[in-house]
């Protein structure tokens, strides 16, 4: 009996080591994590300036994530977000993270909703990610607001007439464009697409001609329309990328 007790105590007191050991094991990797945490920012000394700097020469690189990590942390600092925004933006979208450059341009948007330039790159990135309707929102407002800017009537004119299959109304926009940019970047595409206009004949004043239903569109058609589709997908693709460069 008394050896049975002495060997209960003996693994009674083991087990109570091993508890000990156990709960300063844990104790310590408490104390390593909080070591860890309190460790501090190697960047935390760096002037926003630099760091906006340091994100510039890493864009120039080639770097777009490292370069926006960067300048986001400049911002985040008190860098002017006048001078951050235009570029996180423009290193998002040259890399066809669109979505990553309107989480940046999207808030910055409706602090400064005076900013046409950075709303008509926000409407262009929107067409590259095949959001029409928000894309033509922000096209029409810029049309209200600042009438005299050409671009905007001609990607309306290009939305209309390639996304909605819609020349009527993609007619008064072209030549809106051409008036305003006679020798505009896109003023020959602009000819082009009313004179192509101006040919189409309706069919309903074709006699006889027969009425197309929705129900069995025509094949050539519905190919043409999506390849045009395609194309102006790509198109804004390339002018989102091309317009933050020059905003």
């Amino acid at each position: 009996m008394a050896s049975w007790i002495a060997r209960t105590a003996l693994r009674q007191a083991a087990l109570c080591a091993l508890l000990v050991s156990l709960a300063m094991f844990w104790i310590g990797c408490g104390g390593l994590q909080a070591e860890r945490e309190a460790m501090p920012d190697p960047l935390d000394g760096v002037e926003a300036q630099e760091l906006f700097d340091r994100g510039v020469a890493l864009g120039r690189r080639g770097d777009a994530v490292r370069a926006e990590q960067y300048v986001s942390a400049a911002m985040d600092r008190g860098f002017p977000e006048s001078e951050a925004i235009p570029y996180l933006v423009k290193i998002c979208a040259a890399s066809s993270r669109f979505n990553t450059a309107l989480n940046y341009a999207e808030p910055y948007l409706e602090e400064h909703p005076e900013d046409w330039g950075l709303r008509l790159v926000v409407a262009t990135m929107h067409l590259a990610l095949n959001n029409r309707g928000r894309a033509q929102a922000e096209l029409e407002r810029i049309v209200r607001e600042e009438p005299e800017q050409p671009t905007p009537y001609y990607l309306l004119a290009v939305l209309h007439r390639d996304a909605h299959a819609n020349h009527a109304d993609a007619r008064p926009y072209f030549a809106r464009y051409l008036e305003l940019a006679p020798e505009g970047e896109h003023a020959e595409e602009a000819r082009s697409a009313l004179q192509d206009i101006e040919i189409t004949r309706d069919p309903e004043s074709e006699p006889g001609a027969a009425e197309p239903t929705e129900e069995s569109p025509d094949s050539e058609s519905t190919a043409e329309a999506t390849s045009e589709s395609a194309a102006l997908l790509r198109s804004a693709t390339k002018r989102a990328a091309k317009g933050v460069a020059t905003w």
